[in-house]
């Protein structure tokens, strides 16, 4: 007995790159014609008694739905699918947004509250990156004037009590850090995000790290935050700034650090930001294939320390490029590449594109890795044609005596997780610095 969820996720086996049969097949579904298979809807929580009912507001559902799409009606779509009687089909079908955007020019977004979906002007956003229809934002948030974004009425009188040194989700504001990355004629700058898991109390391993690293000769560098998806943590935001300043800074984790976790964990991610200013839709393609190519997933898997997860996903993107046709229909392209921000490359940023890729770490040399591979990608993926993003063409492109200074950790990454580079990529220790320096002394350029 095939239930709808199995069907749904056969279809998505047997199409995995063919988005448009996908689709298809669920509109089969929608219109009734399906009938071959036999359906049971114990999986969508219906008692025996209710089979017959369910049958017949699926196939009203689908015969109405069809009839919105055919007539250019998104709005009455919208009211069909969010419509009280229709909640178990808009809940066991996540990909609802996926179906609209194919049929109407209209953008969607769907509340992170109470799974509606909403025409994307009709939305407004907590914490600035979490979609809320308005019936939840009038029920449960509160505009910050301080944070100038909705927060929670929790948040909000949190921010009243300014007793923890650990702050709200999204409170820190350092922006720029005065760096030697501003000479360059293209200056290109990166915030880090890094998550933690304390074993003990966390406002003793917050004050910890700030009084060591809050401050860049003066300057912030710097704060720590509450993250909902954390279970006794906290993570640490800093400013925007060179590579060199991020490498001074980050000292602190060459000594270890008791009482805390990041990699070790299930909760930690690692997230850098670099400008998204002078990224044409092509360099930002270029980006985004890459990453995805799954030719190149030997490398990216190396450097993240982790598979594809829905907090930071994967894609085949070379399966269909609707996404970049979508993308070219709005005001702001680069800002739609991407549904949600929970891909591997988040362009949904105002200034920035988030790598989410990365898991967290403790490890300053793995820290820095991950900062130069945002670096190099940036860069790497301006000046390569489209055929040429390959793991044996990026890791030629960091050993380019240009590019080398940018990218000694990365180096010895790679070089410590099994890939070749040229010999000139690597020089000898000197001997009496050996069994005393640091891993990023022994590259060529240190």
């Amino acid at each position: 007995m095939t239930t709808l969820i199995d069907y749904w996720q056969r279809i998505k086996g047997e199409y995995p790159s063919d988005r448009t049969q996908r689709f298809s097949s669920v509109r089969l579904f929608l219109s009734n014609r399906n009938r071959g298979h036999s359906w049971r809807f114990s999986s969508l929580g219906l008692a025996r008694s209710e089979i017959v009912s369910a049958r017949t507001q699926f196939k009203t559902f689908g015969d109405h739905l069809r009839e919105f799409i055919r007539d250019g009606e998104p709005g009455q779509a919208l009211d069909l699918i969010n419509a009280r009687g229709n909640r178990r089909i808009r809940d066991h079908r996540s990909d609802w947004i996926d179906i609209l955007d194919i049929h109407f020019a209209e953008h969607f977004e769907k509340c992170n509250d109470c799974g509606a979906i909403e025409f994307a002007g009709d939305v407004s956003w907590a914490y600035d990156d979490y979609p809320i229809c308005e019936s939840c934002r009038d029920r449960n948030y509160v505009w910050s004037d301080h944070r100038d974004t909705f927060v929670s009425y929790d948040d909000a009188d949190d921010e009243e009590e300014e007793d923890s040194i650990i702050g709200e989700y999204h409170s820190t504001e350092i922006g720029h850090i005065p760096s030697e990355y501003d000479k360059r004629k293209q200056r290109v700058l990166l915030g880090l995000e890094l998550e933690f898991e304390c074993s003990g109390d966390r406002e003793d391993r917050a004050s910890e790290l700030l009084n060591a690293i809050q401050y860049s000769e003066g300057r912030p560098y710097c704060g720590v935050e509450n993250d909902g998806s954390l279970e006794n943590g906290f993570e640490m935001v800093t400013g925007y700034t060179g590579l060199d300043v991020h490498a001074k800074q980050l000292e602190f984790f060459k000594k270890a650090w008791r009482g805390v976790k990041s990699h070790d964990t299930r909760t930690c991610g690692l997230h850098v930001h670099v400008c998204k200013n002078g990224v044409t839709m092509l360099h930002a393609a270029k980006m985004i294939f890459f990453i995805n190519e799954s030719s190149n997933q030997k490398l990216i898997r190396a450097i993240a320390r982790r598979d594809s997860n829905g907090y930071s996903q994967i894609k085949n993107k070379k399966a269909s490029y609707e996404w970049l046709k979508h993308a070219k229909q709005h005001r702001d392209p680069l800002a739609h590449l991407n549904d949600d921000r929970y891909e591997a490359l988040n362009f949904k940023n105002q200034r920035t594109i988030e790598f989410r890729l990365f898991k967290g770490t403790l490890k300053y040399q793995t820290i820095m890795a991950c900062l130069e591979f945002t670096f190099a990608t940036w860069h790497f993926t301006r000046d390569t044609g489209m055929s040429d993003l390959t793991i044996e063409n990026f890791i030629k492109f960091i050993c380019e005596p240009e590019n080398k200074r940018d990218t000694p950790n990365l180096r010895h990454y790679l070089i410590e997780k099994g890939f070749s580079l040229p010999k000139n990529a690597v020089a000898k220790v000197h001997p009496k610095l050996m069994g005393q320096t640091s891993p990023d002394l022994v590259l060529a350029d240190i």
